[in-house]
């Protein structure tokens, strides 16, 4: 994001090979910001503290340099603090350096208490909503350079699509969608935080969204499960484009992969 510092959705286990990228830059860790007052920042938000999206943190390099500034959103509601789960999972013995004596400047900020209620991040707009998971979890919209990206991870559809989700998805470029389970799937899963791509597809098209990236994929799912269904979904998606409440829409979904960009 032009003009931002570098924003980080989740610390999972994607969080070492980011630190690597990170630690490779010599002008700052956003690569195409051209602002050098936010060459050394990185801004996390975190969608919840369950162990796939927190446990990459301590292996994360940027955190061992002093130059480093990191701030971490939380918001009042979350049945348990960031700060606490950060510091818990570096403890003795569980880790040789501890969250409290990292090198770098952390710094913890809070969310406005009312969801959707954007901070400003350089010249980037992330306002926080909640998505239905075990617990308690956040979806985060991201709006900067009249482009809007939506971070939905960690939710499940329910029986009806959600007005939340579909509020923070409206007219956006990009949709980031839990696609964890296949609808054969989800039956015998219920109540476990997650989605399938059909209720992927049906969100984006509901709120105009142009691009749906399914991700957070089942772990036991292979390369070639995954290929099948994006297969399947593309499928669905141009299947749903040709009904009647749809005609005129466009959508266009991917599979989000280690490594992946994607430019809105």
């Amino acid at each position: 994001m032009r003009g931002s510092p570098l924003i980080v959705l989740d610390a999972g286990s994607g969080a070492r090979r980011l630190g690597q990228d990170c630690a490779k830059r010599e002008k700052g860790f956003n690569p195409l910001s051209s602002d050098a007052r936010h060459n050394d920042e990185l801004h996390f938000f975190l969608s919840h503290v369950h162990w796939d999206h927190v446990q990459g943190f301590p292996f994360f390099a940027p955190a061992y340099v002093p130059k480093t500034r990191m701030f971490f959103y939380e918001h009042g509601c979350a049945p348990t603090a960031i700060q606490d789960t950060m510091k818990t999972q570096q403890r003795h013995p569980n880790f040789p350096i501890e969250f409290q004596v990292l090198p770098s400047e952390v710094v913890f900020r809070e969310l406005p208490a009312q969801f959707f209620s954007p901070v400003q991040v350089g010249a980037a707009y992330v306002a926080a909503f909640p998505v239905r998971h075990p617990n308690g979890a956040f979806g985060y919209q991201i709006k900067t350079d009249g482009k809007a990206f939506v971070f939905a991870t960690d939710n499940e559809h329910g029986d009806a699509l959600n007005p939340v989700l579909l509020q923070a998805a409206q007219n956006a470029d990009m949709l980031y969608y839990d696609a964890q389970y296949l609808p054969e799937e989800y039956p015998k899963r219920i109540n476990w935080g997650h989605s399938t791509y059909e209720w992927g597809v049906c969100t984006a098209l509901a709120a105009n969204v142009k691009t749906l990236v399914l991700g957070h994929h089942e772990p036991s799912r292979d390369d070639f499960g995954l290929a099948k269904l994006l297969s399947r979904a593309k499928g669905f998606a141009a299947s749903q484009v040709r009904k009647k409440e749809n005609r005129g829409k466009q959508l266009e979904v991917k599979m989000a992969y280690d490594g992946m960009v994607c430019e809105m």
